[in-house]
C-alpha cells in the first residue's frame, strides 16, 4: 500500500468508496504525522482544514480506514486509543516516559515465529498484538 495521498484516494475510489472532505483530511493527517494520534487530536488538526465534523463522524471514519486497513489502532499504558497509519511489518513504540517522545521501531520477523507457535500450541488465533517499549530517550537520558 502506498503511502501518497493520491495513490490512497484513487485505489479507494476505484473500489467504489467515496471521498469526502473529512475522509481525505483524517488520511493526509495520519499520512503526514510521524506519531500514533488520539481521536481528540485529529478533531483538533481537521481545524486547520477548516473542518469541524461531530466527533461521531471522526470515529466512523477512523472506523472505516482501520476496515480497509490504511490505518490502526494503537493503545499505550495510558489505555487511550491513539491511530496511526498502517505500515507492514512489525512496528512497536519506543516511549519516553520524561518527555513522552513516541519512535516507532521496527523488530524481526521473529514475531511472525511466536505467533505461529502461539496459533499451533494454544490454539489461538492471533488478530494483532501490541508491544512497547517504556524507558528514556538519549535525549533525555543526558539530562
Amino acid at each position: 500500500m502506498s503511502n501518497k495521498l493520491e495513490d490512497i484516494v484513487d485505489q479507494l475510489r476505484e473500489k467504489g468508496n467515496k471521498i469526502t472532505s473529512i475522509r481525505r483530511a483524517v488520511l493526509e493527517i495520519l499520512i503526514k504525522e510521524t506519531k500514533p494520534l488520539a481521536a481528540g487530536d485529529i478533531i483538533a488538526l481537521l481545524k486547520r482544514y477548516q473542518l469541524e465534523p461531530h466527533k461521531t463522524t471522526v470515529y466512523r471514519e477512523l472506523d472505516f480506514l482501520i476496515d480497509k486497513q490504511l490505518i490502526r489502532e494503537v493503545v499505550f499504558d495510558d489505555g487511550q486509543i491513539r491511530y496511526e497509519k498502517f505500515e507492514p511489518g512489525h512496528f512497536h513504540h519506543l516511549i519516553c516516559l520524561s518527555c513522552k517522545k513516541v519512535d516507532k521501531i521496527e523488530l524481526s520477523d521473529d514475531l511472525d515465529k511466536e505467533e505461529k507457535t502461539i496459533e499451533r500450541k494454544m490454539r489461538f488465533k492471533v488478530k494483532r498484538h501490541s508491544l512497547e517499549f517504556y524507558g528514556v530517550c538519549s535525549k533525555c537520558n543526558k539530562r
